[in-house]
């Protein structure tokens, strides 16, 4: 994005994530948001603005893309933006022990 101009702020919104089927999922609705980090830090290292002049928003869309990044100039006009999707793998989790291997007091 540095190609635009000046960045002065980016708003960077995800979706809430929403668990597909009927398979049990360990993620929390925050998932995607949580994919994002430290990708503030890196953007703000690279764009040369203040890790405050980045800002995560929650979009109430659905469907493709999961992410919308957009860039702001000093006055706050748009000077871009752009989309991203995720792929999210679906594996069931499952844990084996061996009963020789568990002992009780």
């Amino acid at each position: 994005m540095k190609e635009l101009g000046p960045v002065e702020r980016l708003e960077v919104r995800y979706q809430c994530f929403e668990a597909s089927g009927t398979a049990r999922h360990l993620d929390l609705s925050i998932r995607w948001l949580q994919e994002l980090f430290p990708g503030d830090e890196i953007a703000a290292q690279r764009l040369g603005i203040p890790l405050d002049a980045i800002s995560f928003v929650e979009d109430g869309s659905t469907g493709s893309p999961i992410y919308r990044a957009h860039a702001f100039d000093a006055n706050g006009d748009e000077i871009g933006s752009g989309n991203a999707i995720s792929v999210l793998l679906d594996a069931a989790f499952t844990c084996r022990t061996s009963r020789a291997a568990i002992t009780w007091p």
